[in-house]
């Protein structure tokens, strides 16, 4: 800040390389405009880790508090050398495009990114991640569910994806994302959830849906595939970005299959579950029978669509947690 409030120049220079935050920069283009306090680094343009950065910074320390804004993209850069130098992570392969306009404020970088707005969006292209095989996640619970042996596992874990896009909206920085599209070799999974920069964890609740094809139906048993290509698959995914945990959303799986076994007996059941109990027509008793008698047999009957109710209620909770 000090150095910035001090700083009157004007002019454009280039670097062969110019490194920052562990991010090497080559063939680096900046144009650079400072004074009173407020500098504004425009053009910047460089080739970063096989792709192009462009950007447009803005730093303002005429003020208490400095701030700073950004107008980022990015073209082809490979996500394996980019996350390494970033985070630390050697998780991920493949490459990205993204554009990024973002602003914060604060005495330094913990609190400028706790202070983030903007907006982001980004596709990543012919990738894996490694760590976690999607796939494998989705076919245990399904096994589990039918009370079959566990698939054999594929080591190393990892997912192979054709494309992931998403956009999203930056407050305080928390990124809000409600678009998310990812294409992987036999599933095809889109939801949405929010990234927490600061804390670096994540929160999704996506759908997946199984797309047929050679490759899957030689993977898979002629039940898996039946099962698997009917339905969508509610999928969870929450925990720290270097390794978040994947699992069936069994919260949204209960609420679809009670509502599947509601529908089944909606009239009946949903008259007795919200107490709406119908009137009867006044019927006469058969012959040879009392009133005495017919009022027993309609009670018993009533009682039976009671049990009833409650029977399908929990088919469908012991149908999700079978031991």
């Amino acid at each position: 800040v000090d150095m910035i409030r001090a700083l009157n120049a004007n002019g454009k220079f280039t670097m062969d390389t110019a490194l920052l935050s562990g991010i090497e920069f080559k063939n680096l283009e900046l144009g650079l405009n400072s004074a009173n306090g407020k500098v504004r680094m425009h053009p910047i343009s460089a080739e970063v880790f096989d792709g192009a950065y462009k950007g447009d910074i803005r730093i303002d320390a005429s003020g208490d508090k400095p701030s700073i804004s950004v107008n980022e993209n990015i073209v082809d850069v490979q996500m394996s050398a980019l996350t390494k130098a970033m985070y630390g992570l050697d998780n991920v392969s493949g490459s990205i495009n993204g554009s990024f306009v973002l602003s914060g404020s604060g005495a330094d970088m913990n609190a400028i990114r706790q202070d983030l707005d903007g907006n982001i969006s980004f596709a990543l292209a012919d990738g894996e991640w490694q760590g976690t095989d999607i796939w494998y996640e989705i076919r245990k619970a399904r096994a589990m569910f039918k009370q079959e042996p566990e698939p054999e596992p594929r080591l190393p874990p990892r997912t192979e994806f054709t494309s992931v896009a998403a956009s999203g909206v930056v407050t305080n920085g928390v990124l809000q994302n409600n678009d998310l599209i990812v294409e992987l070799p036999f599933l095809r999974l889109t939801g949405g959830g929010k990234i927490h920069f600061v804390e670096a964890n994540l929160d999704y609740k996506m759908d997946a849906r199984v797309v047929e094809s050679p490759e899957l139906a030689g993977e898979l048993s002629a039940a898996e595939l039946k099962d698997f290509t009917s339905v969508v698959i509610p999928l969870r995914v929450s925990g720290p970005l270097a390794s978040p945990t994947i699992a069936p959303d069994f919260e949204v799986l209960l609420k679809r299959e009670v509502e599947k076994q509601i529908e089944k007996e909606k009239d009946k059941l949903i008259d007795r579950l919200l107490g709406r109990d119908r009137e009867p027509a006044e019927a006469e008793p058969a012959e040879g029978e009392s009133q005495e008698e017919q009022q027993e047999q309609e009670e018993q009957e009533e009682q039976s669509t009671e049990q009833q109710a409650e029977d399908l209620i929990k088919d469908a909770l012991d149908k999700l947690f079978k031991d």
